[in-house]
């Protein structure tokens, strides 16, 4: 033992390792730790991974919808509207039609569902895909002079969107995308509505959220989805949304029934007055001399424009 200098107590220890342990650093142990880091970091990139995707699947689903904000209640007899904040941009990638795929590019041949008979036999068909999904209380179907008029209502029980807003049930959705691909078996075109109930929202500005805008959403989201589920784009004629102003049941204009989804599967007639209606202005016509008008559109009206035009053409004609 030394003593230390300067020092009458204390001893210094002098200890010298056998060097059994100099080469400690070269075991195995790093090796456990290096795993543990790797499985941490595939579990940090699969929880990543399953992030986006969800994220991406609730972007299509908004987009489908028309991209709308999500409106809730608050309060008692007003809606108020929440917020939305949108994900990344969905690339936009050129889809070969589907019809097309499974046909090997060959063109689909439908057919065109214009007597009571065939519409009847349509409803039959959604109706039992609203059985199926759960739904059948919620559809009613009728046989029009304008087609098959197709219902989807509330009921006190359930809705078919989620509280003031445009987001569809589970249920609606595999009801939508279900009777989807029925249109691609049709020629008929397709009218789609939104109705709400009377229930104000708090703002009445002109640009402000309203029952206008979410019944209109809703139509677009039903739209969507089936259009996900298969419909081609081209069997949509109009997309409207009613608001309040056509109620199911005017005597309570709160009732769930009020709250509904309305599909009109069109006649041929129906669809051609549709395009007529909002399609190119017709060419105005001299029927006297200083007075234009439009050609008629009855045939009792070309009748007696055919009346009153054939004295001017016979004089026409008889100047030199």
């Amino acid at each position: 033992m030394l003593k230390r200098a300067g020092q009458e107590h204390g001893e210094v220890v002098v200890k010298k390792s056998g060097g059994k342990h100099q080469h400690e650093e070269h075991n195995s142990a790093w090796k456990v730790a290096f795993a543990d880091f790797c499985l941490a970091l595939m579990c940090l990139f699969l929880v990543l991974w399953v992030l986006a995707a969800r994220d991406k699947e609730e972007i299509e689903m908004a987009m489908a919808a028309g991209a709308a904000p999500n409106m809730t209640y608050q309060g008692q007899g007003v809606r108020m509207i929440g917020e939305y904040q949108p994900g990344s941009l969905i690339p936009k990638n050129p889809v070969r039609p589907q019809a097309q795929e499974e046909t090997g590019g060959q063109p689909r041949v439908q057919k065109l569902l214009d007597s009571p008979e065939e519409l009847a036999q349509l409803s039959r068909r959604v109706r039992e895909v609203g059985e199926q999904v759960g739904l059948g209380d919620h559809i009613v179907t009728a046989v029009t002079a304008e087609g098959l008029r197709i219902t989807v209502h509330d009921t006190e029980q359930s809705g078919m969107f989620k509280l003031g807003s445009a987001e569809p049930t589970a249920e609606f959705v595999r009801l939508l995308r279900r009777i989807g691909p029925m249109f691609r078996e049709i020629d008929n075109q397709l009218v789609i509505a939104g109705h709400t109930d009377a229930l104000p929202y708090s703002s009445h500005s002109a640009f402000a959220a309203s029952n206008w805008s979410l019944s209109m959403q809703r139509a677009l989201a039903a739209r969507g989805h089936m259009m996900l589920g298969g419909m081609p784009e081209r069997s949509v004629l109009q997309v409207i949304g009613m608001a309040e102003v056509a109620p199911a049941d005017p005597e309570q204009p709160q009732a769930a029934i009020n709250r509904r989804v309305e599909l009109l599967v069109t006649t041929k007639a129906h669809a051609q007055n549709v395009h007529q209606t909002f399609g190119r202005l017709p060419v105005s016509e001299p029927l006297t001399p200083g007075l234009q008008s439009s050609p008629a559109d009855t045939p009792m009206l070309e009748l007696l424009r055919k009346v009153l035009l054939q004295p001017l053409q016979g004089e026409a004609q008889a100047k030199p």
